[in-house]
């Protein structure tokens, strides 16, 4: 449908095609300079959208609130709108994907529009609101209390993961060329320093403080034209890349925030457990954050939130988003863990701009990898899709993926949304609902794989672990992860389990006041609740927590800690 001025006239004319056809139209727009086009699913909505078809949207600004006392980000989308026609005031009218009106309160119309993403239903108006929890997050689990729990098998599969990261291995991840398998390799040993301390040994502690603190000494230093692992500044761009371009890194920004965010997170640990390591490279942990999760706008050095789509409330994983299908992103969970990297470095800081940024950027990419990866809701995928499968391998701009840029294998394409495997995957799961969602989703993936798992075990039993932690504990084989694609996770795969066995399951009935240098995650272990707080202040720290009734809870934490307090 074409909207136009008053008296506007129209010609239909072939244009000389040489079978007449029809296929020619002019319009004389009465001296005026406008138009509107409406594509239409019946002639019953005609009169609708004439009524609204002269609100012209200008510009469109997303923007944040985080409400530190009720832990929730309350986000506002706004369009700035010229009238083109001074006799018509209507307000415009724009349609909403389901990750906004599941999460607003905001009045929609009958008017719908079937979608990839779904049903998008049609609001009048310039702005509206979503509204989403935080439930906390944290870099790994505090020390497991359960009976199935050995500190001996621990300090095993801790030692097993220094012999796999020794330095002057070439034949390891550690040092491999590619910046995302070497920045991927820090992970498990950040788990492994948390581990260390929990357990109370200090010797495997050191050991892999030393170790990791040497891999990122080396990414934040140049020594000269020898150097082979560096960071570069691009001004044109306003971009950090790798002087390695491994998955096009560097010539097309590829995966930055992936990357970037293991060596965040690392940088984050390893902050909470060596100061100096703060003093002397904290202003490149700074520059390699701004790269993907700078907080302001308009500024000269570095783009906002550069990876971070506010209108689609997710990453997208290439820089440039030249593909047919538009730009792609295929693990959500690494996306994730890179807020979590920007997190941690925030509270070490008290940086509250990046610390908001970062619980903004979690919340928003948790949301949408529950509507879009696994459709939560049940009313994304289209129903055949959902008779096979209950996950997108690969989101695209116009399209879903039941694959991974590396193979279809089932396991592989569930599991790299559940990878790096860590507490943070318990968001998936913070009450009854969500449980038997993931229940469901899981459930449909061992029936892709006639019920047995064939690889990367450690993601697939910490995801049973948030169902029933007994059944992965039960499950767990020390030989069966040495033997799969990523042996270094066998400590942090165990710890997570027993850790989940022992605290129970995520609530959100329960919540922490957001606060400058501590975080929590809260579980329910059978009525008992139990805060895992992580305070990366080097003084004690006060903090507040809101139960069911809304009743203040007040708890001191010590410095520097990574402890348990029991709320009721």
């Amino acid at each position: 449908m074409i909207s136009t001025p008053e008296n506007s006239s129209f010609i239909i004319s072939s244009d000389n095609h040489p079978f007449g056809l029809l296929n020619k139209l002019s319009m004389d727009l009465n001296q005026d300079n406008y138009l509107s086009v409406a594509m239409l699913q019946s002639l019953d909505e005609a009169s609708f959208y004439h009524d609204h078809a002269y609100a012209k949207t200008l510009t469109g600004n997303v923007s944040y609130d985080v409400n530190h006392i009720d832990s929730t980000v309350e986000t506002t989308y706004q369009i700035a709108t010229q009238y083109l026609k001074e006799s018509n005031s209507n307000l415009p009218v724009q349609f909403l994907m389901p990750h906004h009106y599941q999460n607003s309160e905001q009045e929609l119309t009958e008017y719908s529009f079937g979608a990839v993403r779904g049903e998008l239903k049609l609001m009048i108006g310039s702005s509206f609101s979503t509204s989403l929890s935080f439930n906390g997050v944290l870099p790994g689990m505090t020390l497991p209390t359960n009976s199935e729990f050995s500190e001996t098998d621990m300090t095993t599969y801790l030692n097993d993961l220094g012999d796999r990261t020794e330095i002057n291995d070439t034949e390891n991840f550690l040092n491999d060329e590619g910046p995302y398998w070497n920045s991927k390799a820090l992970y498990p040993l950040a788990q492994g320093i948390i581990i260390a301390d929990q357990i109370g040994n200090d010797d495997l502690k050191q050991e892999f403080i030393s170790k990791l603190r040497y891999v990122l000494e080396d990414w934040f230093t140049y020594s000269s034209t020898s150097d082979e692992r560096y960071l570069y500044y691009n001004e044109a761009w306003g971009s950090v890349y790798y002087s390695n371009n491994d998955f096009n890194t560097a010539s097309e920004l590829s995966d930055h925030s992936f990357t970037h965010g293991y060596l965040t997170y690392a940088s984050g640990v390893l902050a909470m457990y060596d100061q100096t390591f703060v003093e002397d490279y904290g202003d490149m942990v700074s520059l390699l954050l701004s790269d993907y999760m700078y907080p302001e706008k308009g500024d000269y050095e570095f783009a906002y939130l550069r990876s971070f789509d506010p209108w689609a409330s997710h990453t997208w994983a290439h820089g440039f988003g030249t593909f047919a299908e538009g730009n792609n992103i295929e693990s959500s969970s690494e996306a994730l863990q890179s807020w979590l990297g920007g997190y941690l470095w925030a509270l070490n800081n008290g940086d509250t701009k990046l610390r908001d940024a970062a619980i903004y950027g979690f919340v928003s990419e948790l949301s949408s990898a529950k509507t879009y990866m696994f459709d939560y809701s049940e009313e994304i995928f289209p129903d055949k899709y959902s008779e096979y499968a209950s996950v997108a391998g690969m989101l695209w701009g116009g399209k879903y993926d039941y694959a991974t840029w590396f193979g279809a294998n089932p396991t592989f394409i569930y599991g790299i949304q559940w990878l790096p495997n860590g507490e943070y995957l318990s968001n998936y799961a913070v009450n009854d609902i969500e449980r038997g969602r993931l229940s469901d989703i899981y459930a449909n993936y061992l029936s892709a794989k006639n019920q047995t798992i064939d690889t990367w075990y450690a993601n697939m039993w910490s995801i049973q672990a948030l169902l029933d932690p007994a059944v992965a504990i039960n499950q767990f084989s020390s030989s069966l992860i040495i033997n799969d694609d990523y042996p270094s996770d066998l400590s942090q795969t165990y710890y997570l389990i027993n850790g989940l066995k022992s605290y129970g399951q995520k609530t959100d009935s329960y919540h922490m006041v957001v606060h400058e240098h501590v975080t929590s995650s809260i579980y329910d272990l059978d009525g008992e609740i139990n805060a895992l707080i992580w305070n990366a202040s080097s003084s004690e720290e006060s903090i507040f927590f809101v139960d069911p009734n809304g009743e203040i809870i007040s708890k001191s934490v010590p410095a520097k800690s990574f402890t348990v307090i029991q709320l009721s």
